[in-house]
């Protein structure tokens, strides 16, 4: 008999590696230059009373940088501000996975050991040498925000369709509108966690509210559709008296309203990030991944089969195995091959979902149709985030979100659904559960590991007070930056950071004189080179900073020289270099600088 967990103890595991993690991580989770910066300036900016698209540009929904607006005003402008709202919004969606994972049938203790894999390997890494893939300080917020409504309004729409939990119809529609509402509210952050969420919730509404009546169902789901459209309609209402109508409802769509662009589509990063680049040798990868998965799993599955009806030997067989794996993975603990196993995990969740649609069809007792309709409604939003990364599935860079449900997924099956159907058959499921959570403690390691190396090179301190953090090499640079223009007199604080790195406008509290707030291939593909150029023409900043940025995943090397041609030479036009840090950027063999430009009418 296997020992029972008590009921609170996998509460106590998590806050402890919660806090854990929080404490090894700290102060590393942002980059210095790309991405967050972006997060940190937008929610300042609108905090002072400017209005998003108007003032600041975005291609994402309205929902997080006003968000992140509100936690300025009500808790004083700093990166701590947001960390300190990101930690609670990483909590929850830890709990509300956990509690999606308990809802689908799955073991206490294996659920709890998802939601720690999440945590460890999604939560506060840092996997790729550029910060802002993590949930403390995200490349955009959208993603985190959007990922976390998703799971809310699985939560809520399963538990609208409960007849067990709602017998009477009132409290159920509410918890339908609930559903709704979240993932109305999801619509203005992503499209990927949106399409994930909307397409879940509804399953899991029509799954979970089949037991009821034909009126009642209809009930529910035009509660949810009604809640649905008032997320929408509220922020082009807003919108509106702030710009045209036109205008509003273009922002209101956010990346929607890009769908249509070929030049953003076509971009050879978002190729390469789907895995589309080159299918086939992204196909090879995978299947070779697999292999490797493979090579791990099946002897303990054989071995669990060898062993059915044999209790005996089961009891001191499943340790066995857990050591032996153990064992023999250590010595391959920092292979870079753990990175790709994430790869066939577009794979792994489409088996959950089959297999829960089946054992959903077969039927049985009411309790194991619901746990069956919650696994396929977790594996649909699962599968439904991978997309963008589907043949190049991994947990770092974008996959630290889009992928988190489906690790959670393959850790759940591996440590319970997978033992508990061999053990059904007679076999030894725990001498499987012992092998596989072996691996998974080993790939936990390697990507803990991986974290720690890379934050052993941020050893610059940026920021001063709320605003402080460390950074990688580059962080001495963008100090000497920020510090050189805290010296600065003048009436005109605008400063323009091209191509990228409005981090810089942020620390010293100067701001943008255009909304434009990077100047990458993406936004030349997105606005065209005539309206950023025209922005910066129509209202001259008073500096620029020119930052060293090679954009070669987008396609175009550098800026001024392989895209944006003209704006950079309407910058050396009008300006006189004022200062440099470092190599002259945007040169091929730069390692790293920035030069601060004056306007020529202005220059000392």
């Amino acid at each position: 008999m296997r020992a029972r967990v008590p009921a609170a103890a996998d509460f106590v595991v998590l806050a402890v590696a919660f806090a854990a993690l929080l404490a090894w991580s700290w102060g590393t989770w942002p980059d210095v230059l790309v991405d967050f910066g972006r997060e940190l300036y937008a929610a300042w900016r609108l905090s002072r009373g400017e209005v998003l698209y108007r003032d600041v540009a975005s291609f994402y929904g309205p929902l997080s940088p006003y968000v992140n607006a509100l936690w300025f005003r009500l808790f004083g402008v700093g990166l701590r501000t947001l960390v300190l709202a990101n930690l609670v919004l990483l909590a929850a969606a830890t709990l509300l996975l956990r509690a999606l994972l308990l809802r689908a049938g799955t073991r206490r203790a294996a659920a709890g050991a998802a939601a720690l894999v999440f945590l460890c390997v999604c939560g506060f890494s840092r996997l790729v040498q550029n910060g802002s893939f993590n949930f403390v300080c995200p490349y955009a917020h959208e993603a985190t925000h959007g990922f976390l409504l998703a799971l809310a309004a699985l939560v809520c729409a399963l538990r609208a369709g409960d007849p067990r939990a709602h017998p009477s119809l009132r409290p159920a529609l509410l918890w339908s509108a609930g559903a709704g509402l979240l993932c109305g509210l999801c619509f203005l952050t992503k499209p990927e966690p949106f399409v994930a969420g909307l397409g879940a919730s509804a399953l899991a509404l029509a799954l979970s509210a089949w037991p009821r009546p034909a009126r009642e169902r209809v009930a529910l789901g035009a509660a949810f559709a009604a809640a649905l459209v008032l997320p929408a309609v509220l922020a082009f209402a807003l919108l509106a008296r702030a710009m045209s109508a036109d205008e509003a409802a273009r922002a209101t769509l956010g990346s929607w309203a890009y769908l249509d662009n070929a030049d953003l589509l076509g971009q050879r990063y978002f190729a390469w990030s789907m895995g589309l680049d080159d299918p086939r040798q992204s196909l090879l990868r995978m299947a070779g991944a697999l292999g490797r998965e493979a090579l791990l799993l099946l002897p303990a599955l054989g071995l669990a089969w060898t062993l059915r009806g044999r209790p005996g030997p089961q009891r001191w067989a499943a340790p066995a195995a857990g050591l032996l794996t153990l064992g023999g993975l250590i010595p391959f603990a920092r292979a870079r091959w753990w990175f790709g196993l994430a790869r066939p995990l577009p794979l792994w969740t489409l088996a959950v979902l089959l297999a829960a649609a089946l054992a959903w069809k077969r039927g049985g007792e009411a309790a194991h149709t619901r746990a069956c309709g919650a696994r396929l409604a977790l594996a649909t939003l699962a599968l439904l985030l991978l997309p963008r990364i589907v043949l190049n599935a991994r947990v770092f860079h974008y996959g630290f979100v889009l992928a988190g449900p489906a690790l959670a997924l393959l850790v759940a099956a591996l440590l319970d659904w997978i033992p508990r159907g061999l053990d059904g058959a007679g076999a030894a499921g725990r001498v499987f559960a012992a092998a596989a959570g072996a691996a998974v403690i080993v790939a936990v390691v390697f990507h803990l590991t991986e974290s720690q190396s890379r934050m052993e090179a941020l050893r610059q301190e940026v920021g001063q007070g709320p605003d402080r953090f460390r950074a990688d090499a580059r962080g001495g640079y963008v100090r000497a930056v920020v510090e050189a223009l805290a010296q600065m007199p003048g009436e005109d604080p605008t400063l323009a950071v091209l191509p990228e790195g409005v981090m810089i406008n942020y620390l010293a509290r100067r701001p943008t004189s255009v909304p434009y707030l990077t100047m990458l291939p993406v936004e030349e593909d997105l606005f065209g080179e005539d309206e950023l150029l025209g922005a910066l023409q129509r209202r001259p900043p008073h500096l620029v900073a020119l930052v060293h940025r090679s954009t070669g995943e987008f396609g175009p090397e550098y800026f001024g020289t392989d895209y944006a041609v003209r704006t950079l030479q309407w910058v050396r036009a009008g300006y006189a270099p004022l200062f440099a840090v470092g190599d002259p950027p945007l040169q091929p063999q730069a390692r790293f600088g920035i030069a601060v430009l004056q306007a020529r009418g202005s220059a000392r």
